[in-house]
Protein backbone atom coordinates (compact mmCIF):
# COMPACT_ATOMS: atom_id res chain seq x y z
CA UNK A 1 0.00 0.00 0.00
CA UNK A 2 1.40 3.36 -0.63
CA UNK A 3 1.15 5.99 1.41
CA UNK A 4 3.53 9.06 -0.61
CA UNK A 5 1.93 12.38 -0.76
CA UNK A 6 1.05 13.75 -4.09
CA UNK A 7 0.88 16.98 -5.70
CA UNK A 8 -2.63 17.21 -7.70
CA UNK A 9 -0.55 16.23 -10.56
CA UNK A 10 0.13 12.59 -9.16
CA UNK A 11 3.53 13.85 -8.71
CA UNK A 12 5.24 13.01 -5.41
CA UNK A 13 5.73 15.46 -3.13
CA UNK A 14 9.22 13.60 -1.44
CA UNK A 15 11.54 11.21 -2.28
CA UNK A 16 11.17 7.75 -1.62
CA UNK A 17 11.82 6.74 2.20
CA UNK A 18 15.67 5.33 2.62
CA UNK A 19 16.23 1.62 3.60
CA UNK A 20 13.62 0.15 1.32
CA UNK A 21 13.10 0.02 -2.49
CA UNK A 22 10.83 2.52 -4.16
CA UNK A 23 8.44 0.15 -5.08
CA UNK A 24 7.22 -3.23 -4.13
CA UNK A 25 5.16 -5.55 -6.15
CA UNK A 26 3.63 -9.02 -4.76
CA UNK A 27 2.24 -11.66 -7.36
CA UNK A 28 0.84 -14.79 -6.49
CA UNK A 29 4.77 -16.88 -7.28
CA UNK A 30 7.38 -14.16 -7.70
CA UNK A 31 7.78 -10.55 -5.91
CA UNK A 32 9.34 -7.72 -7.79
CA UNK A 33 10.99 -4.44 -6.47
CA UNK A 34 11.81 -1.03 -8.82
CA UNK A 35 14.29 0.93 -7.93
CA UNK A 36 14.65 4.88 -9.34
CA UNK A 37 16.67 7.10 -9.03
CA UNK A 38 18.07 10.21 -11.52
CA UNK A 39 21.22 10.56 -11.16
CA UNK A 40 23.95 9.66 -13.76
CA UNK A 41 27.42 8.72 -14.54
CA UNK A 42 29.95 7.87 -11.66
CA UNK A 43 27.63 9.00 -9.44
CA UNK A 44 24.77 6.51 -10.03
CA UNK A 45 27.23 4.07 -9.41
CA UNK A 46 28.20 5.30 -6.45
CA UNK A 47 24.62 5.86 -4.80
CA UNK A 48 22.99 2.67 -6.67
CA UNK A 49 26.23 0.07 -6.58
CA UNK A 50 25.14 -0.94 -2.78
CA UNK A 51 21.65 0.01 -2.04
CA UNK A 52 20.15 -2.09 -4.95
CA UNK A 53 21.72 -4.93 -4.57
CA UNK A 54 20.88 -5.03 -0.49
CA UNK A 55 17.23 -4.17 -1.00
CA UNK A 56 16.86 -7.32 -3.38
CA UNK A 57 17.90 -9.47 -0.74
CA UNK A 58 16.09 -8.01 1.55
CA UNK A 59 12.79 -8.14 -0.38
CA UNK A 60 13.76 -11.52 -1.85
CA UNK A 61 14.21 -12.45 1.96
CA UNK A 62 11.11 -11.08 3.71
CA UNK A 63 8.93 -12.06 0.43
CA UNK A 64 10.01 -15.88 0.29
CA UNK A 65 9.37 -16.19 -3.27
CA UNK A 66 11.46 -15.44 -6.38
CA UNK A 67 12.40 -11.49 -7.13
CA UNK A 68 13.00 -9.89 -9.09
CA UNK A 69 14.23 -5.56 -9.66
CA UNK A 70 14.03 -3.36 -12.10
CA UNK A 71 16.54 -0.27 -11.96
CA UNK A 72 15.12 2.86 -13.61
CA UNK A 73 17.71 5.66 -14.62
CA UNK A 74 17.26 8.56 -17.11
CA UNK A 75 20.39 6.54 -18.69
CA UNK A 76 21.88 3.28 -17.20
CA UNK A 77 25.90 4.45 -16.44
CA UNK A 78 28.32 2.34 -17.76
CA UNK A 79 29.93 1.38 -13.88
CA UNK A 80 26.41 0.58 -13.40
CA UNK A 81 25.36 -1.97 -15.98
CA UNK A 82 28.45 -3.67 -15.01
CA UNK A 83 28.18 -4.03 -11.79
CA UNK A 84 24.61 -5.12 -11.98
CA UNK A 85 25.89 -7.61 -14.80
CA UNK A 86 28.27 -9.28 -12.85
CA UNK A 87 25.91 -9.29 -9.78
CA UNK A 88 23.50 -11.15 -11.51
CA UNK A 89 25.80 -14.07 -12.22
CA UNK A 90 27.64 -14.36 -8.79
CA UNK A 91 26.17 -15.91 -5.51
CA UNK A 92 26.24 -13.25 -3.11
CA UNK A 93 24.81 -14.76 0.57
CA UNK A 94 24.43 -11.15 1.59
CA UNK A 95 22.22 -10.34 -1.50
CA UNK A 96 20.26 -13.87 -1.20
CA UNK A 97 22.57 -15.59 -4.10
CA UNK A 98 22.31 -13.89 -7.43
CA UNK A 99 20.11 -11.18 -8.11
CA UNK A 100 17.90 -10.99 -10.66
CA UNK A 101 18.45 -6.81 -11.53
CA UNK A 102 17.09 -5.91 -14.72
CA UNK A 103 18.02 -2.20 -15.60
CA UNK A 104 16.31 0.31 -18.09
CA UNK A 105 16.60 3.50 -18.95
CA UNK A 106 13.73 6.02 -18.60
CA UNK A 107 13.24 5.77 -22.28
CA UNK A 108 13.26 1.72 -22.22
CA UNK A 109 11.18 1.82 -19.22
CA UNK A 110 8.08 4.54 -20.83
CA UNK A 111 8.16 1.82 -23.98
CA UNK A 112 7.84 -1.47 -21.69
CA UNK A 113 4.49 0.51 -20.00
CA UNK A 114 3.35 1.73 -22.95
CA UNK A 115 3.99 -2.20 -25.33
CA UNK A 116 1.97 -2.99 -22.24
CA UNK A 117 -1.03 -0.96 -21.82
CA UNK A 118 -1.03 -1.30 -26.07
CA UNK A 119 -1.09 -4.87 -25.60
CA UNK A 120 -3.95 -5.13 -22.26
CA UNK A 121 -1.50 -6.50 -19.99
CA UNK A 122 -3.46 -8.44 -17.42
CA UNK A 123 -1.20 -11.41 -16.80
CA UNK A 124 1.87 -11.33 -14.45
CA UNK A 125 2.90 -14.50 -15.65
CA UNK A 126 4.16 -12.72 -18.75
CA UNK A 127 5.99 -10.39 -17.16
CA UNK A 128 7.77 -12.98 -15.10
CA UNK A 129 8.60 -14.60 -18.03
CA UNK A 130 10.28 -11.31 -19.42
CA UNK A 131 12.14 -10.96 -16.80
CA UNK A 132 13.39 -14.38 -15.97
CA UNK A 133 14.51 -14.38 -19.91
CA UNK A 134 16.51 -11.31 -19.47
CA UNK A 135 18.42 -12.75 -16.69
CA UNK A 136 18.91 -15.66 -18.36
CA UNK A 137 20.19 -14.58 -21.24
CA UNK A 138 22.55 -12.05 -18.85
CA UNK A 139 24.02 -15.64 -17.64
CA UNK A 140 25.10 -16.53 -21.29
CA UNK A 141 25.94 -13.05 -22.35
CA UNK A 142 30.01 -12.57 -22.76
CA UNK A 143 29.38 -9.01 -21.41
CA UNK A 144 26.97 -6.18 -20.44
CA UNK A 145 26.87 -4.18 -23.86
CA UNK A 146 25.42 -7.41 -25.57
CA UNK A 147 22.90 -8.16 -22.23
CA UNK A 148 21.98 -4.38 -22.84
CA UNK A 149 21.02 -4.38 -26.47
CA UNK A 150 18.92 -8.07 -26.09
CA UNK A 151 16.83 -5.94 -23.08
CA UNK A 152 16.12 -3.02 -25.47
CA UNK A 153 15.47 -5.86 -28.55
CA UNK A 154 13.56 -7.90 -26.07
CA UNK A 155 11.35 -5.09 -24.68
CA UNK A 156 9.25 -4.70 -27.87
CA UNK A 157 7.77 -8.32 -27.70
CA UNK A 158 7.47 -8.67 -23.80
CA UNK A 159 3.60 -7.98 -23.50
CA UNK A 160 2.30 -9.51 -26.81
Amino acid sequence: MLKESMDIDGMPLNYAPGKQPDIEVEYNDFGLIAEVTMSSGHTQYKMESESVPRHFGKAKELLGKEMYCIFIAPKISDGTLAHYFNLNKMNTKLYGGKTKIIPLSIEQFISFVKIGVENNFSNPSKLKDWLENQWLINQSCNDEEIWHNSISANIVEWAS
